[in-house]
């Protein structure tokens, strides 16, 4: 057998589309029997037939990447992006879930960016996404209803031998900010002068709260004691000490530059 994640085609999109149709078939058919049985049969899993055309849709017009899981040449399973995951229904129980979860996370990292957070749905998927490095966040649900669930990416880096210097790195939500209470993130510890004046992180320090933040965030940064920069991240000076987004939207540092210290 040879399992092989490949960039989708018009016919490999096509071949997807023919067993999610399938499914929603079985689906409909299934929940009907239930209604009938006045729910002593328990209703079939809901797929993500319902978010295909969208997925599709994105992918003509080259706003969503969709990657197809095939299994001797076949389409089992497809990933969009880093959203939607699902593996044909027959083919499920054999790890093949994992290998687009895996294939998801990694495409992200190298893309850059911070987080994976996605919208796990039915709730019967949760303990599945948690093994994945997954956590989930209760009382938040997803854009769609389902359960919100996020990943850091963590990224570390050695330093070297220049000299090191005491950093503070503080993320704060506006009510946070205005109202005194303690930031959702922050970094203390030593990061290591380099030239002009640009300071190496051991890790990247990222803008994420696992609750939603309401309004513009806001950063504080503070070398050897000293405040150089307590701003709302959407400002432009904020890139000139090295705070930075990724393409998933998320604002981070990895190198801070001291321009006037």
């Amino acid at each position: 057998m040879t399992l092989e994640i490949v960039a989708a085609t018009t016919a490999l999109i096509a071949a997807t589309e023919e067993w999610l149709d399938a499914e929603e078939t079985a689906y409909k058919a299934g929940l009907q029997a239930a209604e009938e049985s006045c729910w002593l049969i328990d209703p079939p899993l809901k797929g993500f037939r319902c978010n295909w055309d969208m997925v599709k849709r994105n992918w003509q017009t080259g706003r969503g990447a969709v990657h197809i899981l095939l299994s001797n040449g076949n389409s089992i399973g497809f990933v969009w992006d880093r959203d939607i995951l699902e593996v044909r229904p027959n083919e499920r129980g054999k790890g093949y879930g994992r290998l687009l979860a895996d294939f998801m996370v990694k495409r992200a990292f190298d893309e850059g960016r911070s987080m994976v957070k996605i919208e796990i749905a039915p709730e019967s998927a949760i303990p599945f996404w948690q093994s994945m490095g997954f956590t989930l966040v209760n009382g938040r649900q997803g854009g769609g209803g389902g359960c919100y669930a996020y990943r850091r990416l963590e990224r570390k880096f050695p330093l070297g031998l220049g000299p090191q210097l005491p950093c503070s790195i503080e993320f704060f939500g506006e009510e946070e900010h205005f109202g005194g209470k303690i930031p959702f993130y922050r970094f203390v510890g030593l990061g290591e002068l380099l030239p002009d004046n640009y300071v190496q992180l051991p890790e990247r320090a990222i803008c994420f709260s696992p609750e939603e933040v309401q309004g513009d965030p806001f950063a504080r940064i503070a070398v050897r004691g000293k405040e150089i920069f307590y701003d709302k991240l959407k400002r432009v000076e904020g890139a000139q000490f090295g705070i930075q987004c990724d393409g998933g939207d998320t604002y981070y540092i990895e190198r801070l530059h001291l321009p006037n210290v």
